[in-house]
């Protein structure tokens, strides 16, 4: 008896495990495109002020690069490809509500640039935060890679 639970919840689990992963239609996937490369901080610091952001390096990444600093003087650095369709090429662009908030002329997805190093959908059709790259201080310089 106990035994048959055993295989019976055993079977069960199987079932809802591979269910989940043929159910995963919609994955997000986005372009690949190696990225290696430094900043001057000195250039960083010079424009972009706390709670602020750029948009750098257009031949960077998929459609260029977005250099946020927070609050905390923390830079976090995003690809500028809206994630609903990445491959149509849609580049975000500043939004007129906020100068933390970018929108994909495109799809009019808007995105908000968080504190916490994310810039998460606040309005659709996209379901995905705009891609972040690691960014880390190297000497003087800021280290962007994938």
């Amino acid at each position: 008896m106990k035994n048959s639970w055993y295989i019976k919840s055993l079977l069960i689990s199987v079932i809802i495990l591979t269910s989940n992963i043929s159910c995963d239609k919609h994955r997000f996937e986005f372009p690949y495109a190696p990225i290696s490369l430094n900043v001057d901080l000195v250039n960083i610091y010079s424009t972009i002020g706390l709670g602020q952001h750029a948009f750098v390096y257009e031949n960077e990444g998929v459609n260029g690069l977005i250099i946020f600093r927070n609050h905390s003087d923390e830079l976090f650095v995003f690809d500028r490809t809206c994630t609903y369709e990445p491959d149509h090429s849609c580049s975000v662009e500043n939004d007129t509500t906020s100068f933390l908030h970018l929108s994909c002329p495109c799809c009019e997805s808007q995105y908000f640039l968080d504190e916490s190093g994310d810039a998460f959908v606040t309005r659709g059709p996209s379901r995905y935060s705009l891609v972040r790259y690691n960014a880390f201080i190297n000497g003087g310089f800021l280290r962007i890679t994938n």
